[in-house]
């Protein structure tokens, strides 16, 4: 019997309450441990850059409970609030994100990049980034190779 897929394919548009979302490739992800401006992660951020429209008549901000990252064990990670505002403040916006995720889009607003910034315990492993409506499937999300010496607890 086939396995039924849990990932989603780059670009495949998740669509919910007038909002739209995709992640565009693989490397619009970045696992790091340096801090951001003041915020330092307790584990390692994660940073996903998700292309992300608003569909509806009016301007409005992100729900934060939109995202969300799952790891293989099934812990739920949301994103950090302030941390994606906090990064462009901090990174040229257009190279990096064209909105922070607390910002309002505007009506219809096409898709803009926005980077959406998590905190996961350094032992998470298979990390995939879901869409409040993609109900068990998720982006696969890049992480570096831990290293071979077990250096934690």
């Amino acid at each position: 019997s086939a396995t039924p897929p849990t990932s989603l394919a780059l670009g495949m548009l998740v669509e919910t309450d007038g909002w739209s979302a995709t992640l565009l490739r693989p490397d619009y992800s970045l696992v790091f441990d340096t801090n951001i401006g003041d915020l330092q992660p307790s584990g390692r951020f994660v940073l996903v850059l998700m292309a992300v429209a608003n569909n509806s008549a009016e301007a409005r901000p992100i729900p934060l409970d939109l995202f969300t990252l799952v790891d293989a064990r099934g812990r739920r990670f949301s994103p950090i609030p302030n941390a994606s505002s906090t990064y462009l403040s901090l990174y040229p916006r257009g190279q990096y994100g064209d909105l922070a995720l607390e910002e309002r889009l505007a009506a219809h607003s096409g898709m803009r990049s926005v980077p959406i910034i998590f905190d996961v315990p350094r032992d998470a492993t298979g990390l995939k980034l879901m869409v409040r409506a993609s109900g068990n499937l998720g982006w696969p999300i890049e992480q570096p190779t831990p290293p071979a010496v077990n250096v934690g607890p």
